[in-house]
């Protein structure tokens, strides 16, 4: 689990605004995570964090490509994304 550690954000350190990050992610992260579906792959994640007294707002966007096994017929493939695909997740914080 070591290799997530390169992922990870330190967000109790974090002061009030906005920060932004970005990642590159590539085959170690996803064998690092011997159940997921993700083969291989190569991806941008760029994650914005606003953060207040309260609470954190999280974007998060990832581009590239990944390799995945078929669940019909096992057989491997892979697909690439110019699209941004992108997630918003907000987070309250109790003290």
């Amino acid at each position: 689990m070591e290799v997530a550690q390169r992922y990870s954000i330190a967000w109790k350190g974090l002061k009030n605004g906005r920060h932004d990050f970005r990642f590159e992610v590539d085959k170690a992260l996803f064998e690092a995570f011997e159940s997921t579906e993700i083969k291989d792959g190569r991806c941008e994640v760029s994650v914005g964090v606003d953060r207040s007294e309260k609470q954190l707002t999280l974007d998060v966007g990832i581009t590239g490509h990944v390799v995945v096994e078929c669940d019909r017929c096992l057989e491997v493939y892979g697909g690439t994304s110019d699209e941004k695909a992108l997630q918003k997740l907000t987070v309250t914080l109790k003290k």
